[in-house]
């Protein structure tokens, strides 16, 4: 799965060089394209949940999209989602006792057509609390797990009908600085079943979402998972059945902006890793396979058009299907489909080493 909250040497985009042989810098109305993206054999409209209602999607997992809402009173749907089809499954509102302001921090669909959602809220006596929730296909909760002090901001539900959580100790952040873990499985059933990955093992801070430099995505099995943490460049796998992680240094392409982050995260079910780029400029809207080896993680080209009106941007992934659409920061009005087969990447890896080999001289941004 996804996401979020939210980076192989020397891998040039197709046309750019050629463009570039004059001294001059490149102007933004040049079309860069690498196009090694499989067109999309199906489509589906994503605007039964409209940009009126504030609400932060669409993300899609298990063949429905999901939408949150940042900040709330609990006066209004903060949690809805539609299905393969566009219609719309549910709108609800998550809520607390006494409540005075409530933040949906995530959501993301189950694979019995149900969702999970997590969530910090504030009562009226400013009280703190965080939860993971549960709900069925009509949007009702039926399960919550309070996670307090553990402020959930995260979340990727498993194929077991557990969940993963990622977020940061509210009591230790604001107490003597020692290590605390920041990812957590849970058990709607069993409660919490592990703890994992303190955050020394990221550095001495966590930040979470798409606006945090570099993004944050998880992505997650029933026993494993993972964490892309652009802030300090990381990638960090972790195996629940040895108890272990290992971290990757994310390697950037080569001549991208230091700001490059990730605005859409995906893991297909042939476990690979996608995601979209962007550094905010015209010049970075692309498509990226992570190639995951030898203690780096590389991002390696798939698409990137160049342009801002033509950019694109990852929503999730099903089976082994990437869902994006050809946008940057709008909203899109429908999601394409196109299937990922599983030995792609290492045609992508010697197209792009082709390339390189080609090339005249690298672009200047």
């Amino acid at each position: 799965m996804r996401r979020i909250s939210c980076v192989l040497a020397v891998l040039l985009l197709v046309g750019l060089a050629q463009a570039q042989q004059c001294a001059s810098p490149v102007s933004h109305s040049i079309n860069v394209e690498t196009r090694l993206l499989p067109p999309p054999h199906a489509t589906v409209s994503v605007t039964g949940v409209s940009a009126s209602e504030q609400l932060d999607g669409p993300h899609w997992w298990n063949d429905h999209a999901t939408y949150h809402s940042i900040y709330s009173h609990g006066e209004v749907p903060n949690v809805a989602m539609t299905n393969r089809n566009g219609a719309v499954a549910f709108k609800t509102t998550l809520s607390a006792p006494n409540l005075d302001r409530i933040r949906v921090t995530d959501a993301a669909a189950t694979k019995d057509g149900g969702a999970v959602a997590t969530a910090t809220g504030v009562d009226k006596m400013g009280k703190p609390t965080s939860f993971v929730a549960q709900l069925d296909n009509s949007g009702t909760v039926i399960r919550q797990i309070t996670t307090f002090p553990f402020m959930a901001e995260m979340t990727c539900p498993a194929d077991d009908g557990t969940v993963w959580v990622f977020g940061w100790d509210f009591s230790e952040n604001h107490g003597p600085h020692v290590p605390y873990a920041i990812l957590r499985h849970y058990s709607f059933t069993q409660g919490l079943l592990k703890v994992a990955l303190d955050w020394t093992a990221i550095g001495n801070r966590v930040l979470f979402g798409h606006h945090v430099a570099g993004g944050t995505a998880v992505a997650c099995t029933a026993r494993e998972a993972w964490v892309y943490y652009g802030e300090r460049s990381q990638f960090i796998a972790y195996d629940e059945e040895t108890n272990s992680f290992r971290t990757y240094r994310v390697q950037l392409p080569n001549g991208s902006p230091d700001d490059l982050g990730v605005s859409g995260f995906a893991r297909t079910g042939a476990g690979d890793f996608y995601a979209s780029l962007s550094d905010g400029s015209e010049a970075w809207l692309g498509l990226y396979w992570l190639n995951v080896h030898d203690g780096v993680a590389e991002w390696v080209v798939v698409d990137a058009p160049g342009n801002f009106e033509n950019g694109i941007r990852i929503f999730g992934s099903s089976g082994n299907d990437i869902v994006y659409a050809r946008v940057a920061w709008q909203r899109p009005k429908q999601l394409e489909f196109s299937a990922m087969p599983p030995k792609m990447p290492s045609k992508w890896l010697l197209n792009a080493d082709h390339r390189h080999r080609e090339s005249h001289s690298p672009p200047s941004f």
